[in-house]
């Protein structure tokens, strides 16, 4: 396991293969879908984009960076649906290279 940009651990690919672990595809949400995973699960993006929820304390969540956006409308409408005064987001818009989505 590897410390990635925002602090948490992220596994490396060539140590899953070592270990035995195999790739296998999952189903494509064309639609969109909610995915409850163990944390144990290792997953990767191919294409795309995922709205990830992660919970923790206060103080930890203090030391994390924030995750980058791209500067999409169909982004800030969503992230403005999603904070509230129980729930708080840590994230950037970013002038970053578009992914195709559906508005």
């Amino acid at each position: 396991m590897e410390k990635g940009r925002r602090s948490l651990y992220e596994p490396n690919s060539n140590a899953l293969m070592e270990a035995g672990c195999h790739v296998q595809e999952m189903k494509d949400f064309e639609d969109g879908g909610i995915v409850i995973v163990d944390s144990r699960v290792c997953f990767e993006m191919v294409e795309g984009y995922s709205i990830v929820f992660e919970f923790a304390t206060a103080d930890v969540v203090e030391k994390w960076d924030k995750m980058s956006l791209p500067k999409l409308e169909v982004l800030m409408r969503k992230v403005a649906d999603m904070e509230s005064v129980d729930i708080g987001l840590k994230f950037e818009f970013e002038d970053l290279p578009k992914p195709e989505l559906d508005p």
